[in-house]
């Protein structure tokens, strides 16, 4: 798991980077559908969504940032 360095005037945090896989269908809300712990994961899922029987119309992209809707099921 990659973790990021994160530097403030008074202190050091070493925090994990999840990655997500967010979509929009159109001109609706975008929306979170999948997490995982590594990037290589992250490009798998990627592909099975975009090539593997997604909705045409649908954008899919990988994001260290989920919905909103996300965090607060989670």
């Amino acid at each position: 798991m990659k973790k990021v360095v994160q530097r403030f005037s008074t202190h050091t945090t070493i925090k994990e980077v999840m990655y997500y896989i967010n979509f929009k269908y159109g001109n609706s809300f975008t929306e979170t559908i999948d997490e995982c712990t590594t990037r290589k994961e992250a490009r798998y899922l990627l592909g099975e969504y975009t090539y593997g029987g997604g909705q045409p119309d649908c954008k899919y992209w990988i994001s260290t940032r989920s919905t909103k809707e996300w965090r607060e099921t989670v």
